[in-house]
């Protein structure tokens, strides 16, 4: 199954008192979304990067980075399920 298409916190709601649409559901967020957005979380924490002083492409470079470490990181783990 390739990376992007696994979710994490799907989520099915039944609502008692409605007619028109009594199920909400979400396939949630990617696994990839979860994984670079913690990652970046994680870079960005670091008290010595200047998230104030960073250019658009020193950003776009932390981005690109989070998103790279999320799909190593997710292939790692599947390769060890296999």
């Amino acid at each position: 199954m390739p990376i992007a298409s696994e979710y994490a916190f799907p989520f099915e709601h039944h609502q008692k008192f409605s007619l028109d649409n009594p199920t909400i559901s979400s396939p949630g967020v990617s696994k990839r979304e979860y994984v670079a957005s913690r990652l970046l979380q994680g870079i960005l924490s670091n008290s010595q990067t200047p998230v104030g002083n960073l250019s658009p492409e020193q950003r776009q470079a932390l981005v690109y980075t989070a998103v790279m470490l999320a799909d190593e990181l997710l292939a790692a783990l599947g390769a060890q399920e296999a």
